[in-house]
Order: structure tokens, then sequence, then C-alpha cells
């Protein structure tokens, strides 16, 4: 079995490719790598399969200018002469296809996503037209099958369905949990949330993080919840300064809370207030909501903010 992915770094598509190298082993199957990109940073990938016996080829096709090593991905897989070529992601599907074409080796293609980006509408046309090149496709769940179908043109059912077979990891000791708990500042926590995956818009961090301020109306008010998200990659610091924005809010909300408790602003002007500053809602949004005109708005949103500066005046 010839395995092939983008690239050695964490995710999904390469911890599928691992557990299932594993596992071919274990039935005395022998297993071969290629990775179309250089070798990566976070080399905990590439350890594991080294681990295993499996020594990656590496092709550095790091950009388009480097798409004429196909010719050498012909030849490497000529040179090792698999049963079966299993291919994963978009790239690797594509370019697959192309480098093994008539030389009789079954190949199989996993779609790993519902690719979204912009600007892949060539892809998915190139995907479409050599299509008939590859022996049979597989997603791993019926929304990016069904995705990727309607994106290149493909009958519903084309594209078969099996699901990510990573193992499961034996739930850890409590001792080991309760010092994640202190080091992460969870330990007072009733619930945590958890999430685990690529740090990439792709995977919508971004939106859960947008998201919290409405998800913790819903939390009692004398339960303290946590969130942690356990990931890496180019969306990192982004994330981290939404995560830090998004908390800044709430204790802003928190403050004004208890600023309109002192009853400084009418209950009119509160909910106008907190529909404008927290909401994001403009004054004609938020008159057509209430039924009257965006002037009475925006003139009852004035009196509030000159209310609340004459409050901190007065405050010091």
């Amino acid at each position: 079995m010839l395995q092939i992915l983008t690239e050695l770094g964490p995710g999904g598509a390469e911890r599928v490719a691992l557990d299932l190298s594993e596992r071919l082993l274990e039935r005395s199957h022998s297993v071969s790598l290629i990775s179309l990109k250089s070798p990566p940073e976070n080399k905990s990938i590439e350890d594991s399969f080294l681990a295993k016996g499996i020594v990656p080829e590496f092709l550095h096709m790091d950009s388009l200018r480097d798409f004429s090593r196909i010719f050498s991905l012909r030849r490497l897989i000529g040179k090792m002469a698999p049963d079966i070529i299993h291919s994963h992601l978009m790239h690797p599907n594509l370019v697959t296809r192309l480098a093994s074409a008539g030389l009789g080796i079954p190949l199989l293609n996993t779609v790993h996503i519902s690719e979204r980006r912009k600007n892949k509408g060539f892809f998915f046309w190139l995907d479409g037209l050599t299509f008939p090149l590859c022996s049979a496709c597989n997603a791993v769940s019926f929304a990016s099958a069904r995705f990727h179908e309607q994106a290149i043109g493909l009958p519903v059912g084309t594209i078969s369905v099996i699901y990510n077979g990573v193992d499961p990891i034996p739930r850890p000791d409590d001792g080991f949990l309760t010092d994640c708990r202190r080091k992460w500042g969870l330990d007072t926590c009733a619930r945590i949330i958890g999430a685990v995956g690529r740090l990439d818009w792709q995977k919508g961090f971004d939106n859960l993080l947008r998201l919290l301020p409405e998800i913790s109306e819903a939390i009692p008010p004398s339960e303290r919840w946590g969130l942690v998200i356990l990931g890496e990659g180019g969306q990192r610091r982004e994330l981290e300064e939404l995560a830090a924005e998004v908390q800044n809010r709430r204790y802003a909300r928190i403050a004004l809370e208890r600023l309109f408790a002192a009853g400084v602003l009418t209950e009119v002007q509160k909910r106008r207030f907190r529909l404008h500053v927290f909401r994001g809602l403009s004054t004609r949004q938020i008159g057509r909501l209430e039924g009257t005109s965006h002037q009475a708005v925006a003139k009852s949103l004035n009196l509030a903010i000159e209310k609340l500066k004459k409050f901190f005046a007065e405050q010091g």
C-alpha cells in the first residue's frame, strides 16, 4: 500500500493515514508513504511514521512552480510498484490521478473535508475532469461526500462514505485531569467545553469564540464554565487576539450591567444600548425591531451616553 498526503504536519488526514498504516502493518502488509510538500517544522507525525518503520519520501512540491515534480512522483510510484495507491485530500487526489494514469495500479481517493476556501473553482473543475482516473473514491462523512459530489457535478451516491477510523484515546487518570484543570485555570469550572483541531478558518473556531457571549447567557448565574481549544495552525495568533477581545467585551459587559443596576438609565435606554453596543445593531435595525423611527432610537442612545458620561464624571 502506498499512501500519499499533502504534507506531514499534525492534522486529521495525517492521523487517519497513520492509524491506517499501523493496522495494515499488523496484518503483514507493507506500507510506503509520499508527502507532496517538504518536511514540516513539527515532526510529530513524521516521527510516528518513522517509529513504525515507514520512511516518508518528500517531493518538495511547495508551490505551483514545482508542479513538474509530478514526473518524479510517477517515477517513484513505478519504483515502489504498490498493489494499491491511497491518496488523501484534494491536491494529492488530483496529482496522483495524473501521475499514476496508465500504470494499472488501483487508486483510492479519500475526501477528508468540505473544501470551502475561495479560488478553488479550477481545482473542482479539474477534479471533475479527472475523476474517472481513480478506481474508487470515499469521504469521511456524508456531508463531505454530498458537498464534493455537488461541487464537481457527480450524481448523489457516487462517493461512498467511510467514517474516520481514529482510535479512541483511553481516559487519563483523575490526577492528570485535575492537574490540567489547575494548569489551565479551570479548576473551579462546573463544565468545560473542549475543542480539538487544526487552527484554521475551515474549522470554525473563530465562530465559536464570537458566539461565546450568547452561549454565556445560557449558563446558570451560580456556575462558571470554561473553554479549552487544543491545536496548532496558521490562525493561532488571530484566535488568541479574538479570545482576548471576547474576554474584554465580557468584562465590559459585566461592568456595564453593574452600572445599569445603579439606575442611571431607563429600561428602554438599557435595551437599546445593549442592542447597539453588544449586538452591533444599527439605529435603523433597532427601530425596525421596536416599530419606531431610527431618529428616536438615535436620540435615546445619545441621551443614554450623556447620562453615562455624567455618571462617570461624578464618580471621579
